[in-house]
Formats: C-alpha cells, structure tokens, sequence
C-alpha cells in the first residue's frame, strides 16, 4: 500500500472519532449538503453555558454548598470541571427542551444542525 493510500485509509476511518479534524471536516460536508438539498438557513445563532450561575445544576452537583460565599464561584468552577458529565447532561436536557419548545413548535423549524463545544482549560490554569 503507497503512502498516499495509507493516509486516505486514516482520514477515512479518522471520519468517526469524535473532535478529530477529519469529523469536523465530515460534519461540514454534511451540512453544506443539508443547506444544498433544503436551502440556506432562515435562522443561525450561538448559545453560551452559563454552568457556572446556574443554581439548580449545582444543586446536583455531588459536593455540598460552601459555607463562606467567597470561595462559591471556586467551588462552582471545581463543582463543573469534576463532573463534566452532570453539566454536559444538563446542558443537554436545556438545549433539548429550548429546542423542542421554542424551535420546533413554536418557530416551526423542520431542520436542524448543532454540535456542542465544550472548553474548560482556561479553568485548569
């Protein structure tokens, strides 16, 4: 197998693991295709986490409320970066309900493309 073959066989099977260029490439090619067949998008917009204020995901959260308030923003960031998953799933379940409420029904959207993006290495530092 040349070497030209070699790396068409890694970026092909490169297509299906999440995060990596090819995916995101694969994801691109998709929905230029979607806006091809269905027609260039009436609505686009940009939803922000706020994982940090949001009390009841902290109410979740496995760890117990601070009892002096100026270390809370401290324990909320450590609350999020412990337990990616709770907030992930969280976010979610909001994106999902804003989705089927105010997209769907009541702006009667057909079709839809998002991907969710998830950064917490400003936090590690």
């Amino acid at each position: 197998m040349t070497d030209d073959k070699l790396v068409d066989h890694l970026m092909y099977f490169g297509s299906t693991i999440h995060g990596t260029r090819p995916f995101w490439n694969c994801c691109s090619t998709k929905l230029l295709d979607m806006i091809n067949q269905v027609g260039c998008p009436t609505l686009f917009f940009t939803l922000s986490a706020a994982d940090t204020k949001w009390p009841d995901l902290h109410a979740m959260m496995p760890s117990t409320t601070p009892a002096m308030p100026q270390i809370t923003s401290k324990w909320r960031i450590q609350n999020i970066i412990q337990n990616l998953h709770l907030t992930t799933l969280y976010m979610h379940h909001r994106f999902t309900a804003f989705n089927e409420t105010i997209l769907q029904h009541l702006l009667n959207t057909s079709h839809n493309w998002y991907r969710y993006y998830t950064s917490y290495f400003n936090f590690l530092s």
